[in-house]
C-alpha cells in the first residue's frame, strides 16, 4: 500500500505504508515530514484499524485535516481514491493489495475505542510481567558462575601457554 504525496508545486512522490502508525507533521520526528508553515509540528496520524481500514486522525492541528474537502474531527476513514489535504499537500491512498490487510487492534491512547464500528481493543500486555519471567533463578546463576570460572581458567591457561611460547 502506498501514499502518493503531491506538494502545492513540484513533483509527486510515493511513500510505502505497511500498517502501524505514520505521524505527519513539520517536526523531524514525524515519519512523514512536511516542511510548510501551515502544517503543525504534529499535524495528523495515519494508522490501520484492526479490520484493515486506513484511518487518519487530526492531532488537533490549527488548520485541520480535510478528506475530499471536508474537515474531519478526531479520526475518519481514508479510502483508496480519497484526497487527503494537509497544508496544501494532497495525499492519495494507492491500494496495491487485492485483499485488505488485517492488523491487530491498536490500543495506544484508546484510538480504536473512539472510532465508530471498530471492535474493542485488546488490553496491552503488562511489560513488567515479562521482567519476572526473565529474572534468573538461583540454579541458573550457579551455572553461570561455574561457566564463568571455567572460561576464566581456560583464558588464563591460554595466556600462560602463549607466554611460554608452547
Amino acid at each position: 500500500m502506498r501514499i502518493r504525496i503531491t506538494p502545492p508545486a513540484g513533483k509527486s512522490w510515493d511513500v510505502e505504508f505497511g500498517g502501524g502508525t505514520m505521524s505527519i507533521g513539520r517536526s523531524p520526528a514525524c515519519a512523514l515530514q512536511i516542511d510548510d508553515r501551515s502544517v503543525s509540528r504534529k499535524h495528523a496520524e495515519l494508522f490501520m484499524g484492526s479490520d484493515g481500514r486506513i484511518l487518519v486522525r487530526d492531532s488537533e492541528s490549527r488548520y485541520g485535516v480535510l478528506i475530499n474537502d471536508q474537515r474531519i474531527r478526531g479520526a475518519a476513514e481514508f479510502r483508496s481514491g480519497d484526497r487527503l489535504d494537509i497544508g496544501g499537500y494532497l495525499l492519495h491512498l494507492i491500494n496495491d493489495s487485492p485483499t485488505p490487510i488485517v492488523m491487530p487492534a491498536l490500543s495506544r491512547d484508546g484510538i480504536t475505542r473512539k472510532i465508530k464500528n471498530l471492535p474493542e481493543a485488546a488490553p496491552a500486555p503488562d511489560p513488567l510481567a515479562a521482567i519476572g519471567q526473565l529474572a534468573p533463578s538461583a540454579e541458573n546463576l550457579r551455572w553461570f558462575w561455574v561457566l564463568f570460572g571455567v572460561l576464566g581458567l581456560l583464558g588464563t591457561a591460554l595466556l600462560l601457554l602463549d607466554y611460554l611460547n608452547i
